[in-house]
This record gives structure tokens, C-alpha cells and sequence, in this order.
């Protein structure tokens, strides 16, 4: 696609996709975090455990369901997929609603995946706070009904004024926080000076 649009119109011509380059954003910030795949693995690894075992995903909507919670407002866990950076996220923040539950549920098995510490909890809460930009940026930009092109630099100015006001007391977060600023700015600082963005805004 890139190829037939830099031959037809020209390279000075070709924008590239905007949730894709977020896409990036998000993974080599994730990928550069220090401890963080460690601990994204041990989420992961509780999560695939769940949904592999009928029982244990039986046993998860029983425990929602002795805490008041309606049988068909019971949550399952979600699995990232890897072509799908959005996914981590949604993988995250359900497992911290799920977390108590979850909790009992491992507490009682002997061949589950070690629960998360608490420390590491908060860790996964401070993680999903920094990820909810991108993750909202991603499904603005996907939108069908109307053009967001125009949108690209001044979402791109607030996210970076934000990180800036962000707080999170995990360091990894911190990083994280850091790590996507930084791959933010490299990637999108030259479309404030791309005649093609600027026209349309």
C-alpha cells in the first residue's frame, strides 16, 4: 500500500497511518520498560490458565455472582493479542476488576500461576493509567464517521502535556510514562511541519 501510494502521488504525498505509528509508540515503550514485560507475563500467564479451564472460568463468574454482581453482568478475563497492542490494555484492566476474585480463586489451587503481589498490583494499576492515552488516541483516530487527520497534532501536543502532569508511584509506570513521551516525540515531532497535516487542520 505504502509503495503503490509514494509511486501514484508521490513520497512527499504518503502520511503514514496514525493508529498504526501509536501502535509503535505503545509497543517500544512497553518493549524498553525495564521489569515490565516480567510482570505483563505473570498477568498473562494467570489469564491463559483461566480460560483454558472451564472449571476455573466457572468458578470466577461464581465468585462475581456472591458478590452481588447479576449473572449476565459477570466478567471473564481477557487474553492480549500480540498484533493488537489495544489488547494489553484491555488485558490489564480487566484483570485489576477481576483481581479479588481472581485472588480467592488461586489462593485455593495448588498448580495455578502464583498470584501478583500487591505491590505488583499496583504496579499493573499504574501501568494501566499511563496506557489509557494511547489506547483512547488509537479509537479516536479509528474512527469511520469523520476525518481525524486534523486531530493528529494537537492530540499528539495534549498527550505529551499530560505525561508531563501524570502522576504514578511505581517506577516502572514511571518509565513507561518516559518511554512513550520519548517515542511520541521522535516519531510525530516532523508532522508539526508537514504541509499535508497542517492544511487540514
Amino acid at each position: 500500500m505504502i509503495k503503490a501510494i509514494r509511486e501514484t502521488f508521490g513520497a512527499h504525498k504518503h502520511i503514514p497511518c496514525f493508529a498504526h505509528m501509536i501502535n509503535r509508540v505503545a509497543e517500544e515503550a512497553t518493549r524498553k520498560t525495564s521489569g515490565l514485560s516480567d510482570i505483563i507475563e505473570l498477568v498473562r500467564n494467570i489469564v491463559k490458565y483461566i480460560k483454558k479451564r472451564q472449571t476455573m472460568a466457572l468458578e470466577l463468574k461464581r465468585k462475581q455472582i456472591e458478590n452481588k454482581i447479576p449473572d449476565g453482568k459477570a466478567l471473564k478475563v481477557i487474553l492480549d493479542v500480540k498484533t493488537r497492542w489495544n489488547s494489553l490494555y484491555y488485558m490489564l484492566e480487566r484483570f485489576l476488576d477481576l483481581a479479588p476474585y481472581i485472588s480467592d480463586i488461586v489462593f485455593c489451587k495448588i498448580d495455578v500461576p502464583s498470584m501478583l503481589t500487591a505491590v505488583q498490583l499496583n504496579t499493573i494499576k499504574d501501568v494501566a493509567y499511563v496506557m489509557r492515552s494511547p489506547e483512547t488516541m488509537t479509537r479516536e483516530a479509528s474512527a469511520e464517521r469523520y476525518v481525524t487527520i486534523s486531530k493528529i497534532v494537537p492530540m499528539m501536543s495534549c498527550a505529551i502535556d499530560q505525561y508531563k502532569e501524570l502522576g504514578v508511584t511505581s517506577t516502572i509506570a514511571d518509565e513507561l510514562k518516559r518511554n512513550i513521551t520519548l517515542e511520541i516525540e521522535k516519531r510525530f515531532a516532523y508532522l508539526e511541519y508537514s504541509f499535508l497535516v497542517i492544511n487540514k487542520m
